[in-house]
């Protein structure tokens, strides 16, 4: 059960909860072992050389996507080079919540099968951990660029920028062992295509690098992976000096959906700002040999900023404790807490309603191991939903639409309860609204203790309305009016069943009745898609994923329930 609108977040506060609290750069973050003595004064090519193999940073599915556009970037940025030392070690730039976990992580992500591996689940945190990780990149293929200009004129200041970017690839993987294997197959298979070469077909949508230092959530990995690797893979073929390598590293550029990604924007921005900040730095420089030398050590001083001054909180939580509670708490704070009306001079990005529904679904699922979340995750919410909408925005306009049809049934359901009887329904009313499938079919029965159609709906009258004695008939909704049930909708209901946990009757309306914005929503799109074709307008189905279309979606479905339930 989530507990909401908690002062205090439960299993974080009190008697039995236990958490390590520390400053702690993204150098000792990303090369050492949370809890090892981490020297801060160090450079980052001696941490890289005397670090061990540290546990992968790991992004839940509950966490929302990368989101941090152009006002967080340049605060990000201005910070690493004039953040004021404000903690002892640096400049403070936030906490980051940990939960320590043991997962089977494979060749392509989390798996069923195999040894088990210690992985940090970050629980909040994840918008900073990215940015830093897709910085570092852009140092490093910064680093490779001067090492290939510089080759000609000066062979010692190209093998030192060189040098650089292999110690910033030590920060972006734990194991290079393994990364520069992934490297020599990648380039041979691009290499042997030539001008052939396929470069979006290297990283395939949702699988993860075993040795790569994080692991994001699902749908950023693709493009996240693209862009931490794009600059190396294109170095190592030009360093063939082959024809065919040449011609397959003009085939590694960005690809469409990279350059459209927000990794692939926060990217952009820092090679940018980055290619910006050594042209003002030679202009300024020496004119000589020296200025090689020179912007070489000025972006290692840089980079190091980025990497051993930049402090962040580590929170670790050691005891056991429902990970999508804290990440609910931890939203509510943000949306409702002081921190939503104090003024804040560095804020970040609001979350989403589709933020919370998500969450809130997932919440059911979180006792399981990573793989099967991430199994059920594209099953429930990112194939059926997430895939078929432009965005949190989009989505969030269908889901105030779909709320709004929900407070319009328990104001029907409260009338029915009042009036003696329920409505009689038409051929088009059995099509509109029908209560939750609450038994499932096929193999297994589903759990007891989920509430029937009958108990769900004598708790979800109107706030302030007295209670319903009475439950309309079964099958029917609570206004007693039938509604469609769609396939995803009996998927949700069916994969709670299969958790075999026992709810209360207050964790199971809520994820109920998100179980039915599903059905609502395909029926929503079918209705839209009818009267769009008896008006004589070719609608492609692939429409509905762009923002232009979703709010005549959401406009529409307020229409045609009214005109059902008038």
């Amino acid at each position: 059960m989530l507990a909401h609108s908690s002062f205090r977040c439960p299993g974080m506060y009190g008697p039995g909860s236990r958490m390590t609290i520390t400053p702690r750069s993204f150098t000792s973050l990303f090369l050492n072992k949370p809890g090892a003595v981490a020297s801060e004064g160090g450079s980052t090519a001696a941490a890289a050389q005397t670090s061990q193999c540290a546990p992968q940073v790991c992004i839940p599915l509950f966490q929302r996507r990368y989101c941090w556009e152009r006002a967080q970037l340049e605060g990000w940025w201005k910070d690493v080079l004039d953040g004021r030392r404000d903690v002892p070690q640096g400049h403070n730039v936030g906490k980051i919540i940990f939960k320590r976990l043991h997962e089977r992580v494979g060749a392509h992500g989390f798996d069923t099968v195999g040894t088990a591996k210690e992985v940090l689940l970050c629980i909040d945190g994840q918008q900073r951990i990215t940015t830093s990780q897709l910085l570092i990149a852009a140092f490093r293929d910064a680093a490779l660029e001067l090492a290939r200009s510089l080759k000609v004129t000066s062979e010692a200041a190209s093998r030192r920028a060189e040098a650089f970017a292999d110690q910033l690839e030590r920060v972006m993987h734990r194991d290079m062992t393994e990364f520069a294997a992934w490297r020599a197959r990648t380039a041979a298979v691009l290499a042997k295509a030539g001008e052939s070469a396929d470069w979006g077909a290297v990283h395939p949508a949702g699988v993860s690098l075993a040795f790569s230092t994080l692991v994001p959530s699902f749908c950023d990995r693709q493009a996240f992976y693209e862009h931490l690797t794009l600059g190396r893979c294109r170095h190592d073929l030009l360093s063939m000096g082959t024809a065919a390598a040449t011609a397959a590293a003009s085939k590694v550029t960005t690809t469409s959906h990279g350059a459209a990604s927000i990794q692939g924007q926060a990217k952009a921005f820092f090679d940018v700002a980055i290619q910006q900040y050594i042209e003002r730095f030679l202009r300024v420089g020496a004119s000589d040999a020296s200025a090689d030398r020179g912007v070489i050590a000025e972006l290692e001083r840089v980079a190091g900023r980025a990497l051993s001054t930049m402090i962040v909180m580590f929170v670790e939580i050691h005891n056991e404790i429902n990970l999508a509670q804290v990440f609910l708490w931890l939203q509510e704070k943000t949306l409702f807490g002081m921190g939503a009306i104090l003024w804040n001079p560095t804020p970040g990005i609001d979350f989403h309603a589709s933020d919370m529904a998500r969450n809130l679904v997932m919440s059911a699922f979180m006792h399981l191991p990573m793989a099967e979340q991430e199994q059920l995750y594209r099953k429930l919410w990112l194939e059926p939903l997430e895939l078929r909408h432009g965005g949190p925005v989009a989505m969030d306009k269908l889901l105030k639409a779909f709320t709004a049809v929900q407070d319009k049934e328990e104001e029907r359901a409260w009338v029915a309860a009042h009036s003696g009887g329920t409505k009689a329904t038409s051929t088009e009313d059995a099509e509109c609204m029908p209560p939750p499938p609450s038994r499932a079919s096929g193999d297994g029965d589903i759990v007891t203790a989920i509430p029937t159609a009958q108990e769900i709906a004598a708790k979800t009258v109107p706030r302030g309305s007295p209670r319903s004695q009475s439950a309309p008939d079964s099958g029917l909704s609570a206004s007693g009016y039938k509604r469609y049930v769609g396939p995803n909708e009996v998927k949700v209901v069916q994969g709670l069943a299969a958790q075999n946990k026992k709810y209360t009757s207050k964790d199971m309306p809520p994820i109920l009745v998100y179980a039915q914005f599903h059905s609502w929503y395909d029926l929503t799109i079918k209705r839209y898609t009818e009267r769009a074709a008896a008006a004589g307008e070719t609608i492609d189905v692939a429409l509905f994923t762009k923002d232009v279309v979703v709010p005549k979606l959401a406009a529409f479905a307020a229409t045609w329930d009214s005109e059902v339930s008038a």
